[in-house]
């Protein structure tokens, strides 16, 4: 058993590392979908990128104590230094209504 969860979470880990840190300059971006949800009292915040041809990219998740604007900016940050690039002047963003999300969107892009 404990064999088994040592495995998953390295091949979890190798999984979360690509979608964090993978360079993104091959995709141009029209949507972002943002999302928090509560695992095991944590908060994981996802980032879903969308392109002009309905391409989902993963594009970042970040743990955090709760879904504040602190973690987000961090999580945007990331994805924007790693050559985020968007399709047109602006971009959709679909979110919860979470005003941490929409003040970390304002803030970076």
């Amino acid at each position: 058993k404990s064999n088994v969860s040592r495995a998953f979470i390295r091949a979890s880990r190798k999984d979360l590392e690509k979608i964090n840190g993978s360079d993104l300059s091959g995709y141009e971006f029209m949507a972002l979908m943002i999302d928090g949800v509560e695992i095991a009292e944590r908060t994981v915040i996802a980032v879903l990128g969308i392109t002009p041809d309905c391409q989902k990219i993963p594009l970042g998740i970040r743990e955090g104590d709760t879904e504040n604007a602190v973690v987000i900016k961090d999580l945007l940050t990331s994805i924007r230094d790693r050559n985020f690039k968007m399709h047109c002047d602006r971009i959709l963003a679909v979110t919860d209504g979470a005003k941490a999300i929409k003040k970390a969107l304002k803030d970076i892009f």
